[in-house]
């Protein structure tokens, strides 16, 4: 009974951050950012220490991989996209950027969680996104 309940555990784990991950994507859609990333940050905690129970407990299947997986991916790709994507439809675009500025959100959330596939950094990506837009702004404001 105990090797039945010990086994789960890293697995219920990785059900936190899979959670976190989509109370973020809610939070970001409803433009509450900084309970968004708080949530990121917690899925971030329960990754690190699924991982650990895994090892702990020597605990390995085919479910706690695909589990682990798509939470990673719910909370590091789809969760920064969503905030990405609730940012970009509050930019005020530059002219040039007018004719794409209604498509812009919907690539973002489909770019980067392909960089997360890729193993760049959704939050790298978002940053130089942002630098982009800003220089981008900067330069038709002075104009």
């Amino acid at each position: 009974m105990a090797n039945c309940i010990t086994r789960h555990i890293p697995n219920a784990v990785t059900c936190c951050n899979l959670f976190s991950g989509c109370i973020a994507s809610v939070m970001a859609f409803n433009e509450n950012y900084t309970l968004a990333i708080s949530f990121i940050i917690l899925g971030a905690v329960f990754d690190f220490f699924d991982g650990m129970l895994a090892r702990l407990f020597k605990v390995s299947g085919p479910l706690g991989k695909e589990l682990d997986s798509l939470a990673d991916d719910i909370t590091f790709g789809f969760a920064p996209s969503a905030i990405v994507f609730s940012l970009f439809k509050e930019v005020h675009y530059p002219d040039f950027l007018l004719p794409v500025a209604d498509y812009m959100p919907y690539t973002l959330i489909v770019c980067i969680p392909l960089l997360a596939f890729f193993k760049i950094s959704s939050f790298a990506a978002i940053i130089l996104w942002y630098i982009i837009l800003s220089l981008l702004t900067k330069k038709e404001r002075k104009q």
